[in-house]
C-alpha cells in the first residue's frame, strides 16, 4: 500500500517496535509535519488519502503498540506508554 511519495518504516521506543507509514518523507517543506495517531477502531491506513492530498506537506502516522504491525508486548498499555510511543515519530519528524 505504498507509492512515491509513501515510505513505511520502525521507531524504537525502549524495546518495542512502532511501525509508522510516512508521506513525503524526501520533500523539503517549510510546512509543519503532521502526526496522525489512530482512535480505538481507526487504522493508519485511513489516513492514507489525506497524506497523499497534503503533499508536500509531511506527514507521519504511527500504529500505537499491541496494533497493526507494531510489536505487542505482554505489558504497557497506560496512557503514559501511548504518549511515550509518540515520542520516536517526533524525533523523525525534526
Amino acid at each position: 500500500m505504498t507509492g512515491p511519495l509513501i515510505r513505511e518504516g520502525y521507531a524504537k521506543n525502549g524495546t518495542v517496535r512502532l511501525h509508522y507509514t510516512e508521506s513525503a518523507p524526501d520533500t523539503p517543506s517549510r510546512l509543519t509535519p503532521l502526526v496522525y495517531i489512530h482512535g480505538a477502531y481507526g487504522s493508519t491506513e485511513g489516513f492514507l488519502p489525506e497524506m497523499e492530498a497534503l503533499a508536500p506537506r509531511r506527514c507521519i502516522s504511527v500504529r500505537l503498540r499491541g496494533r497493526g504491525q507494531s510489536d505487542i508486548p505482554e505489558s504497557g498499555y497506560t496512557f503514559n506508554d501511548n504518549v511515550s510511543d509518540i515520542e520516536p515519530l517526533l524525533i523523525i519528524c525534526a
